[in-house]
């Protein structure tokens, strides 16, 4: 009978010994598991920070360029409204000396040739601008 009682001891002492050891094994794991989940949301984080940033910059850039874009529609606007008042007033003075119309030929071709560089420059702006978004969206990451 000692020895039954013995070895129900030594059972139930293995038993729990065995059941603690599982507890701290299982510990371990939850711990293992809560810092890997704590680095996925961490990483997680980064990534969502620089998307965000460079958003923020691809905004602020685009921004820019419809502001510089703006201002250079407004300069060739008024280019054109100058040079329409000037041709307006050439035909006013239609009855002015040959010489008088030549010089004022002369200062509406500068005129001309200042517009026409002007929407050059603009085309070669317009190209750029265009060759920037496409640049970002190839650029852009896709998940």
């Amino acid at each position: 009978m000692n020895y039954l009682i013995a070895a129900i001891i030594i059972a139930l002492a293995g038993f729990g010994a065995g059941w603690k050891t599982q507890d701290w094994r299982y510990g371990a794991k939850e711990k293992e598991r809560a810092e890997n989940n704590l680095e996925i949301e961490r990483i997680a984080g980064a990534d969502r920070s620089r998307r965000d940033t460079q958003v923020i910059k691809a905004q602020s850039a685009g921004a820019q360029r419809a502001h510089v874009a703006s201002v250079d529609a407004d300069t060739a606007r008024n280019a054109a409204d100058r040079l329409r008042v000037e041709l307006d007033r050439a035909n006013a003075n239609a009855q002015l000396s040959l010489d008088a119309c030549t010089r004022h030929a002369a200062a509406l071709r500068g005129v001309l040739d200042e517009s026409v560089a002007e929407y050059r420059q603009m085309g070669a702006t317009a190209e750029g601008h265009a060759n920037d978004v496409r640049t970002l969206t190839e650029a852009w990451p896709r998940e």
